[in-house]
């Protein structure tokens, strides 16, 4: 039982000659670890080769004081610097603000000054860019006034053209006699000489864009055109039966039953006709403005447009001409030239429109031109199948008979 303890003091003593020799031979061997801190106290010098616990305890708490001491002091130092430092950095910080507040007034005295001048000399050439001369478009219908008056012609149009559905409506079924067609086609379409100087093109479509006016007809300004129109659509229109006729049996039930189908057959070719006629009449009154268009094209003031009639043009006769006063204008060419961006959008605009308003007239003819072809196959149809299947129908009328 002795061994075992014997065993253990010579294990602490020896330990303890370790500790004496390596740390209380050089007392400030572990200061370069802590920056200069005395680990062991004076009880390595006091007692001789062999330190006591207590001297033991005293170092080590004496080593924490130092430690703890140098620390902080080094802390200190080390928040002065970063203090010093932002107190750098908010200088510059301040000197960067005051350099962008210079900057931001310096701009602000520019565009100031800019504003009070705009006032007098760039006032002046604000206004030319967006009214002078070089922003100005001539050739074009822009004027407020001459568009009401083209917005307002669209039911002048209409209006003809129902007249003119009348007018034929009329023509259909009013005859009881071939003289009576006969002389129909004579009035107003032959002359004193009896030629028929009238039937052509120009009555179709005029050559000057606008049809001549013939103000003491019945018909009004487009007889002539619909009479010629009349003899394409119905040279020979059916005849009325007489009060006698119309007592007679099955014949003439057929007749008044061809005598609708024919006139239900030009509805469509008469819609068309109608519309031609009436797009060509002459019922814009746009004197002025054709005869501005015409001098900004180069023509002298002597200058009397084949457009015009009695100082009025025609729908058709008017887009043509605003499509003419561009690449038919030598003049038009030259002063793109020369005009600033806000004169060449609003040229360019311009024509956008009217490119719009062509279209929307290519549709509306388009549609006719749909129902024209619609017509024409059914026609060639029933003129294919009609005698085939009239006479399939005698065939099985005449076998069930028997």
């Amino acid at each position: 039982m002795m061994k075992p303890f014997k065993i253990i003091i010579g294990c602490v003593s020896l330990v303890l000659i370790i500790f004496t020799e390596v740390y209380c031979e050089d007392p400030w061997s572990v200061s370069g670890l802590l920056s200069g801190a005395r680990v062991v106290g004076e009880g390595c010098w006091s007692t001789g080769q062999f330190a006591t616990p207590q001297n033991v305890s005293t170092a080590a708490n004496i080593a924490t004081s130092l430690v703890n001491t140098n620390t902080t002091v080094q802390s200190g130092l080390i928040q002065t610097q970063v203090l010093e430092a932002a107190k750098v950095i908010a200088q510059e910080l301040a000197k960067n603000r005051k350099s962008n507040e210079e900057l931001l007034n310096m701009q602000l005295a520019k565009i100031y000054d800019w504003e009070e001048g705009k006032n007098n000399i760039e006032n002046t050439k604000y206004v030319k860019n967006l009214f002078g001369d070089i922003s100005k478009i001539k050739s074009i219908c822009a004027a407020p006034g001459v568009a009401t008056k083209m917005q307002v012609n669209d039911t002048t149009i209409k209006k003809a053209e129902q007249d003119l559905e009348k007018w034929f409506y009329d023509y259909s079924w009013q005859f009881d006699s071939i003289k009576d067609i006969e002389d129909h086609h004579s009035d107003g379409i032959l002359d004193e000489n009896g030629n028929d100087t009238n039937v052509k093109g120009d009555n179709i479509i005029p050559n000057s864009g606008s049809h001549k006016m013939t103000k003491d007809s019945e018909a009004g300004e487009w007889e002539a055109p619909a009479k010629v129109a009349s003899l394409l659509l119905d040279p020979m229109p059916a005849l009325n039966l007489s009060k006698s006729q119309t007592k007679s049996t099955e014949v003439a039930k057929k007749y008044a039953f061809a005598r609708k189908v024919k006139k239900a057959s030009l509805l469509i070719p008469q819609m068309v006709f109608n519309k031609n006629i009436a797009e060509h009449l002459p019922t814009l009154e746009l004197e002025d403005h054709v005869n501005a268009i015409y001098s900004d094209m180069g023509r002298d003031s002597g200058y009397e447009p084949l457009e015009l009639v009695d100082g009025k043009i025609s729908q058709a006769a008017m887009t043509d001409l605003l499509v003419k006063s561009r690449y038919k204008n030598p003049n038009w060419y030259s002063t793109l030239m020369v005009k600033n961006e806000v004169g060449l959008l609003r040229e360019l605009l311009s024509m956008k429109a009217l490119q719009l308003d062509m279209q929307r007239q290519q549709l509306e003819w388009t549609r006719l031109t749909s129902l024209l072809l619609a017509q024409d196959i059914a026609d060639k149809t029933n003129d294919q199948m009609n005698p085939v299947l009239d006479e399939l129908y005698q065939q099985t009328a005449s076998d069930s008979q028997n």
